[in-house]
């Protein structure tokens, strides 16, 4: 086993508390920062080869940033290994992991190693730049199973070391899985009872809305409920139950979680009670299904006791699902796995009969308003429709401006827009209203943004996309910069413009780095070539 093998293995046997398997590195703790550095070679090779890299550990330790915590609420960083298993048809044993990160990584580099005892027998890589969610597999050569009595110990460890993009910091995270002695597969079969498709066809998402009308068809619909913060709580039913073969019974069951991944926003844990007893309850959410402790079921809280961050932005965002948990049966007492997932098997490789493949997971979030009124010179409303050049509409300043000219377009696609103080319009996505300090878009707004209203400043609650088959509309004014669309400050068309500019300028700004590109490449070919 090599220096970096070791330091994985050490570091792990610290950690093992955790909930879900995987955390983050505090770059400061010498064994950590050694761990990443041997990654690379060491210390002198990483100094030497990869200087960006170099400098960017230099200055994480100059400035170090928050560790994230174990059970971190909203969307969060997750590194993860899928699955172990042999494969009974090419005879190998492969394991599958991947990362999300919170965000988009300016640079990603993800490894994975699968041990048979202390001899590593898979290995892979993954180096990018601009990335926002890197998958990983890994095969062994072929290699006859493990007997059912074996006491040999298989561990997997996917390891992430990451740049935030505009951070100037480098973060790392580990993630393990460790079973002792045979790879045996006892389940039988998978029955999930939730999420199913209920009416949506089985080749698309799985489609759960909270409280928002759609025109077609809806899986699961939950209430609408916010935090303190204003953002979608998660609901989701997560229910089933496996019959074990050969009459093996359940002995207890660990490890019990379940996440929604969503790149490039980052992942998010279920954070509800996880439980293993002899029978389900507010508590308990794994237990035996039948009296002859023959069958497994499963049944989360449907509250996650998470939100969505910032879900006042829009809500049509597409996740991958992940449940799992680890097993003893009386017979063996050895750890053995279920795994339910959207995240497929390689092809040509063999899903084992504890994995049961999913749809991915769409949810909705928000309500529908009415047609846009624009408060004209006299204090009247008329819709923006209905205005004409020559028309005087009120301004923020408390005067008025006139229409110079009506802009009118199409648009496939508003968003549903709607404050604290119960104020709603429907706007494009590049459309400007006016903060307390300037303009900003639809696109740009968080849960932190409060925009200029005929009511004084106001909180945004939620915005959201939805489809839109009519036309859109702004105005040029003489002499003035906005006007109010229902009760909103809203920016002209030549604002609209200003804003539309600033975004192509944000997007140039988040071009491929060379720097990075280049240490990027050379890392792939310094890990194929054994290097590293």
């Amino acid at each position: 086993m090599n220096r970096h093998s070791e330091l994985l293995k050490e570091i792990v046997e610290t950690k093992k508390a955790s909930r879900y398997r995987f955390f983050e590195l505090d770059l400061r703790d010498p064994l950590h920062r050694e761990c990443v550095m041997s990654r690379f070679g060491g210390k002198d090779l990483l100094a030497s080869r990869y200087p960006s890299l170099n400098s960017l550990l230099l200055e994480t330790l100059a400035n170090p940033p928050e560790i994230q915590g174990e059970n971190p609420e909203g969307f969060c960083a997750a590194a993860s290994v899928i699955d172990l298993a042999y494969d009974e048809t090419n005879q190998f044993i492969y394991a599958t992991g991947d990362m999300t990160p919170k965000g988009v990584a300016e640079r990603l580099y993800v490894s994975m190693e699968v041990h048979e005892g202390n001899e590593l027998i898979a290995r892979s890589s993954s180096f990018c730049d601009k990335s926002e969610y890197t998958k990983l597999k890994a095969s062994s050569s072929p290699r006859p199973k493990s007997h059912s009595n074996s006491q040999v110990m298989y561990r997997v460890y996917v390891e992430a070391i990451w740049e935030p993009r505009g951070s100037n910091i480098l973060r790392s995270m580990i993630a393990y899985s460790e079973y002792e002695g045979t790879l045996d597969d006892l389940v039988e079969k998978v029955y999930i009872i939730d999420p199913v498709h209920k009416v949506t066809p089985p080749n698309s998402p799985i489609v759960v809305s909270y409280s928002r009308d759609r025109p077609d068809v809806v899986d699961y619909r939950y209430d609408e409920t916010r935090d303190a913060n204003d953002n979608e709580k998660v609901y989701l039913d997560v229910n089933g139950y496996l019959k074990l073969k050969n009459n093996y019974t359940v002995f207890d069951a660990c490890n019990i979680g379940a996440i929604l991944k969503c790149p490039p926003f980052g992942a998010i844990l279920y954070l509800g009670t996880h439980e293993y007893g002899d029978k389900k309850s507010d508590k308990v959410v794994v237990y035996p299904n039948n009296a002859e402790k023959t069958e497994i079921g499963w049944s989360l809280n449907v509250h996650w006791d998470t939100a969505i961050p910032d879900s006042v932005k829009f809500g049509d965002r597409c996740h991958d699902f992940e449940f799992s948990f680890d097993y003893r049966c009386e017979e063996d007492m050895k750890l053995h796995k279920l795994l339910v997932t959207s995240i497929e098997v390689p092809g040509g490789w063999d899903i084992p009969a504890h994995a049961e493949i999913i749809s991915k997971i769409q949810l909705y979030w928000g309500c529908l308003t009415e047609d846009t009124e624009v408060t004209m010179a006299d204090g009247s409303k008329l819709l923006i429709s209905e205005i004409a050049e020559g028309c005087y509409v009120r301004t923020p300043d408390g005067g008025s401006a006139r229409v110079r000219e009506v802009v009118r377009g199409t648009e496939p696609t508003v968003y549903v827009l709607r404050m604290m103080n119960d104020l709603e319009v429907k706007a494009t996505k590049s459309h400007p209203f006016r903060s307390e300090h300037d303009f900003i878009s639809v696109a740009e707004l968080n849960s932190h943004s409060s925009l200029m209203t005929d009511e004084g400043l106001s909180l945004v609650r939620y915005c959201y996309p939805t489809e839109y088959s009519g036309n859109v509309y702004n105005l040029e004014l003489e002499g003035a910069d906005s006007f109010f669309a229902n009760g909103i400050v809203s920016g002209t068309n030549a604002i609209q413009a200003l804003m539309e500019n600033r975004s192509i300028e944000m997007l140039t700004e988040a071009q491929p780095n060379p720097v990075v590109q280049a240490e990027t490449e050379r890392l792939r070919e310094d890990f194929a070539n054994g290097l590293i």
